[in-house]
Order: C-alpha cells, then sequence, then structure tokens
C-alpha cells in the first residue's frame, strides 16, 4: 500500500508536502535538489571556479551567525537552489501561521579549504523580528522546509 503524498495548499499557490511523507508517495524517494538538473553546455562552464564566483565579503542582509571566520563566496549568478529554498521556506512559515514578511533570509556560500581538497557550503541564514540569527544548510531547508520553520518558530518564542 502506497500512501499518497499530502500537501497544504495556500491562497498563493503554495505548496509544499506535509511533513513525514515521501513526496512521491513510495517509501523514501530522493528529493529533488538543483544539483540534478542536466549540466551546462560546455561553452556555458567555466574553467575555473573565479569565473563564476569571486571571494570578496559582501553585505548579506542578513550576516551569517556563525562567529568564526569565513570566505564567502558571492555567485556571479545565485543558483536556483537559492531561490528555491527561499520559496519552499516562506511556504513552510506561512503554514506554521509565520508571516514570512517578518523574518529575513539571505542566501549565501562558504567556500572552505582543506589540505587534501575544498568545497563550498551553500546556507541560508534567518533574522527574526526579535534579534535571533541561525545558519541553515540551503539544500536541507530545500528537502525539509518544516524542519526550518519549526527552528525559526523556536526562535521566534525565545
Amino acid at each position: 500500500m502506497t500512501r499518497q503524498a499530502e500537501t497544504v495548499s495556500s491562497p498563493d499557490e503554495c505548496s509544499v508536502p506535509a511533513p513525514g511523507v515521501p513526496e512521491s508517495g513510495t517509501a523514501a524517494s530522493p528529493a529533488k535538489t538543483a544539483d540534478s538538473s542536466p549540466p551546462a553546455p560546455a561553452a556555458e562552464q567555466p574553467k575555473t571556479m573565479a569565473a563564476t564566483a569571486s571571494a570578496v565579503q559582501t553585505e548579506l542582509d542578513p550576516s551569517p551567525a556563525a562567529p568564526w571566520p569565513m570566505t564567502i563566496v558571492t555567485p556571479a549568478n545565485p543558483p536556483a537552489l537559492a531561490a528555491d529554498t527561499k520559496s519552499a521556506l516562506a511556504c513552510a512559515l506561512t503554514q506554521a501561521g509565520i508571516d514570512p514578511a517578518t523574518v529575513k533570509v539571505s542566501y549565501w556560500e562558504e567556500l572552505v579549504w582543506f589540505p587534501g581538497g575544498n568545497w563550498i557550503n551553500r546556507s541560508i541564514t534567518v533574522q527574526t523580528p526579535n534579534g535571533q540569527k541561525m545558519d541553515f544548510d540551503a539544500a536541507a531547508t530545500l528537502r525539509s522546509p518544516y524542519v526550518t520553520a519549526n527552528s525559526v518558530q523556536e526562535m521566534l518564542n525565545a
């Protein structure tokens, strides 16, 4: 027996799967992410990271909550992950009874260097009107926006 994914829609056509219910209705199918899109044509692919990002400190509103120094990478064109994550979070906040306009959300990427290689952390920072600020993984928020919305609710109640 398969369970159908329950969705809750708001008047502005916001549709996010209900918590605990797989999107496809079958057991634990992987969520679609921005990384599952087909690669760009060879002519559009940059040869180096410098072609698509600059490692300069930018003014983010809100700025990351992490207390340690970071190399913030500003993509020349924000990935679809940024917009999709913000949209999914806004839907989940609305469904949790929180006005998304009351919280500030920024997308940022951190370039992490390691002797064996490097990687990029893709994150969002959420700041509530009472001054609480927390960083979240953008891909995890896209997969489970209700988890982030629950954390935002806790931040608002602090």
